[in-house]
């Protein structure tokens, strides 16, 4: 788990957010991994989470108040920006390539 910044909204909250990372598997080349993304207010309680299908794929920065998620892989070469200032969405759709992402 990495805490990676905090973003205040413009009703003055602070959104504190936490990437968690899980790798698992015996063997090197068979190991799977999955992301999360934790927001909490500034109470440290939880009041939101997404739920990602691949352990890179975390947000890598905070910037204006968005989570940054960029990519530039083989698989992926997006940069996804949702904006945490007015609201927390239920749900995300990241950019992983021209062709599509995923929610």
């Amino acid at each position: 788990m990495k805490y990676i910044g905090k973003i205040i909204t413009s009703k003055k909250d602070t959104l504190k957010i936490i990437n968690s990372q899980n790798l698992f598997g015996l063997l090197e080349e068979s190991k799977r991994g999955n992301g999360s993304v934790y927001i909490y207010n500034d109470k440290n309680q939880p009041i939101g989470a997404y739920f990602l299908g691949d352990y890179l794929a975390v947000p890598s920065k905070i910037e204006n108040q968005n989570l940054v998620f960029s990519y530039n892989n083989d698989f992926c070469n997006q940069t996804t920006r949702i904006s945490l200032k007015d609201s927390i969405p239920k749900e995300i759709f990241i950019q992983c390539s021209k062709k599509g992402g995923d929610i």
